[in-house]
């Protein structure tokens, strides 16, 4: 089956524009959470660890008081964030490309969502 990409032009009211900034902040912690993660235990053991490794780490930070607010945020969103950084990766590594960079407030911003396959089933089906 062909991947499709679609693209949208929003223009949120308030209360979305909240809920984006949000997102946007939680997707820019765990980035940048992960890329400290992953250099400290290369420069400490020698050991390459991926987005999947986070993952679990991620799973465990979700059920401390302090980062509990990254349960508000969708996981499909912060899953995508720590793919982007394994491609980053994979990129310094295989051609070159520069080591990856920390996430800024004031850089663009993008998420993505991952469409759940069994809800657009449902949905054209009925």
């Amino acid at each position: 089956m062909p991947q499709r990409a679609y693209k949208y032009r929003l223009y949120p009211n308030k209360t979305q524009q909240k809920l984006l900034v949000n997102y946007f902040g939680a997707g820019r912690f765990v980035s940048n959470r992960c890329l400290d993660w992953r250099s400290l235990a290369y420069k400490l053991d020698g050991e390459r660890v991926t987005g999947i490794d986070f993952s679990r780490e991620l799973t465990f930070l979700k059920k401390l008081d302090t980062y509990s607010w990254l349960k508000e945020v969708p996981a499909t969103v912060l899953i995508q964030k720590l793919r982007d950084l394994d491609t980053a990766f994979k990129k310094f590594f295989k051609e070159g490309a520069g080591y990856p960079k920390h996430r800024k407030r004031h850089q663009k911003q993008s998420i993505r969502f991952q469409m759940d396959q069994r809800i657009v089933k449902n949905n054209f089906l009925a």
